[in-house]
């Protein structure tokens, strides 16, 4: 759904541009002028979509006395537009086309890993990742798309729990790892606490999960954004359930101090995790930061690799 949503947006995009085009053609602008034209304001489209939220965080680190723009605030940016770019308007919205699939799960594997995507994303947000930790690990990696993409996050954990026990059944392992960006990490949280699921998990890694809410989640549309919002009682419960639950597997979970989503950042950091501070990078630029996927290898590395 969300890449037949995103397609249909790029298609309204372009039919505006061909419609301004032929205006332009019209009163005798050069075709390569129009191109160029159209070209730039794509361009400075996507730029306006990631500063707002940049720009937002700015106003909130200075309401509250922090140094305004933070160590790699202008890396964060540059890479965060790409990515950004690139994810929204190529990888999820072409996912089928871009994305390789999964392989099937086969008995005698190694043990395997699944990427768990975020809010308003599909498994094409994973394309980048999924190629680094290829480069790295010789596990089969594997995705899911959760739909629909306004649902209450709860709504998600049969999801995952069919996703994860359709893997093990296939690959006859018992456990397997599971990366989580952003929204993923609370699916994942839920699932835990909900359905066994430490009992099936060899390692965790989260990557800008808003644990603890995040501020700009108020201006996001959908049941699940709300239940991101920082002192939403949907996530106090979601601790209280998970009281008592100690892991006794590898966890950790990466922050950004240059977040453009989660606010405060230090929000994605739990008591029961491996917390791990980064610098110059922008929240969806953590799923194609190669210092995250070394990060998620190295705990990887910590179960052995079967």
């Amino acid at each position: 759904m969300i890449s037949r949503l995103a397609r249909a947006a790029l298609l309204f995009e372009l039919l505006v541009y061909v419609a301004w085009g032929v205006w332009l053609h019209v009163g005798q602008v050069p075709l390569w002028r129009i191109f160029a034209m159209a070209l730039a304001v794509a361009l400075l489209l996507r730029l306006v979509v990631t500063l707002g939220p940049f720009l937002t965080v700015v106003v909130l680190r200075l309401r509250d006395g922090r140094n305004i723009l933070g160590v790699g605030f202008g890396r964060a940016m540059l890479g965060e537009y790409v990515a950004k770019s690139l994810s929204f308007t190529l990888w999820q919205p072409f996912e089928r086309r871009l994305m390789p699939p999964d392989p099937t799960p086969t008995p005698g594997g190694l043990t395997p890993i699944l990427l768990v995507h975020g809010y308003l994303c599909n498994r094409g947000s994973w394309r980048v990742m999924r190629r680094l930790l290829g480069e790295r690990l010789p596990n089969p990696v594997y995705t899911l798309s959760l739909e629909p993409p306004f649902a209450r996050i709860d709504d998600y954990v049969q999801q995952l729990e069919t996703r994860v026990a359709t893997i093990l059944a296939g690959s006859g392992h018992a456990r397997m790892h599971l990366v989580c960006h952003s929204m993923g990490g609370l699916i994942a949280r839920a699932w835990l606490a909900r359905a066994d699921g430490w009992s099936r998990v060899a390692s965790l890694s989260m990557l800008g999960s808003p644990h603890h809410g995040t501020e700009l989640a108020r201006a996001g549309i959908g049941h699940n954004v709300r239940q991101m919002v920082k002192g939403n009682a949907w996530l106090t419960t979601l601790e209280a359930e998970e009281a008592g639950l100690v892991p006794r597997v590898p966890v950790i979970s990466v922050h950004t101090e240059n977040d453009n989503l989660v606010y405060p950042p230090e929000s994605s950091d739990l008591s029961w995790a491996a917390n791990i501070r980064i610098e110059g990078v922008g929240h969806v630029q953590l799923q194609s930061s190669v210092d995250v996927a070394d990060h998620v290898v190295t705990n990887l590395r910590r179960v052995t690799l079967e």
